[in-house]
């Protein structure tokens, strides 16, 4: 599974873990997620993305307790 979004979006001056929650947030939001979709796991998703697992397994649960 090819990653939605490249990886100099994160590029913002904000933590790394938000930007992946900002940006899976807004693919929800402008459909290009549907509900029930499943994301690629979290090392896939880091090596795409180019940051480290851990970044985005915190994203993946800010996500999950925030019901997304």
């Amino acid at each position: 599974m090819d990653t939605i979004w490249p990886p100099d979006a994160l590029n913002i001056a904000k933590p790394k873990y938000k930007a992946v929650v900002a940006m899976i947030r807004d693919q929800i939001a402008t459909g290009r997620l549907a509900a029930g979709e499943k994301l690629p796991p979290v090392r896939e998703l880091a090596w795409q993305l180019q940051i480290t697992p851990g970044t985005v397994a915190r994203a993946y649960t800010v996500l999950t307790d925030s019901g997304v």
